[in-house]
């Protein structure tokens, strides 16, 4: 059964994934989100190799406390292959995340304001009232 973190970082990354942004800032987005929905995470800054497709040498993604993986921009830097999976998701065996650094989830309004060009606060107001459970 899927739990309702994964429920809610899908339906935050799907907001997120039309901005201009790269893994870093997808990253930094969502785990902003996160934390205002109280979701146990970590921002994850490292590798990841997807066997005989290729590497992202400096990738930013988060993982969930059920092993769930939030990753919005593989596709971005890895040619569109089925073993690439992208959103929120368990890796493949074919997918190799090698983990650098694990930074403490951002909650700075800040920052997401500059990365997304609206407030959380907006953000979650339009997120709810465009039939999403309420957070």
């Amino acid at each position: 059964m899927i739990s309702q973190d994964v429920v809610v970082a899908t339906r935050f990354l799907a907001h997120l994934a039309d901005l201009p942004l790269e893994c870093d800032g997808t990253t930094r987005a969502l785990s902003h989100l996160l934390n205002h929905a109280h979701v146990e995470h970590e921002v994850h800054v490292g590798a990841l190799e997807v066997d005989g497709v290729g590497r992202i040498d400096h990738h930013w993604w988060i993982k969930l406390r059920d092993s769930f993986v939030c990753d919005a921009r593989t596709v971005m830097w890895l040619v569109p292959e089925a073993c690439v999976q992208q959103g929120v998701f368990n890796p493949s065996p074919l997918m190799s995340y090698k983990t650098e650094a694990i930074l403490f989830p951002e909650c700075n309004a800040t920052i997401f304001w500059i990365l997304t060009g609206q407030s959380s606060q907006s953000f979650l107001t339009h997120f709810n009232n465009h039939g999403h459970t309420s957070i």
